[in-house]
């Protein structure tokens, strides 16, 4: 029964790694509608992951037991060997699965970094942050205002 259970949860995480590889491919290729594709792919295989531990636990309560662990740790239940190996190659899977969402991530977080530079390169360089000093001691500091206050493009009109 939980070794069933494994299997499909086996087979649903490759299909879900699967779909995360798509979802990063349609990420790169700024393609929409691959991209939603792949994101309601991902939501129904994780809604399909729910019902399978779901039915682990009502397993595992139906056998007087609470984890995967206790099921494994006792040595008179069937398929106990193969349930732990099973449950290995699921954490193998939820590790892959986490590498592919960290790509993902940072694809993304990229994209935004290049974007805020470009914004910054066209607009030119920001006012500094430091403050300056208000009563107008230092004619520099004025002619450096001014110079931070115009956009970058407009000194090469």
């Amino acid at each position: 029964m939980l070794k069933e259970g494994f299997e499909r949860q086996l087979k649903v995480l490759d299909d879900m790694i699967q779909a995360f590889k798509e979802l990063e491919g349609a990420v790169v290729a700024r393609d929409t509608d691959s991209l939603s594709k792949s994101a309601v792919s991902v939501e129904e295989l994780s809604l399909e992951i729910d019902e399978l531990e779901l039915e682990r636990t009502h397993a595992l309560q139906s056998l007087g037991l609470a984890t995967v662990k206790d099921y494994v740790e006792s040595a008179n239940l069937p398929d106990a060997s193969d349930v732990s190996f099973l449950s290995v190659e699921v954490v193998e899977k939820l590790n892959e699965l986490m590498i592919i969402m960290d790509e993902i991530r940072q694809l993304i977080q990229f994209e935004n970094q290049y974007a805020e530079f470009l914004n910054c390169f066209i607009k030119g360089v920001q006012p500094s942050t430091y403050s300056f000093p208000q009563n107008g001691q230092n004619d520099n500091i004025n002619s450096m205002r001014s110079t931070y206050a115009r956009p970058l493009y407009d000194q090469f009109k």
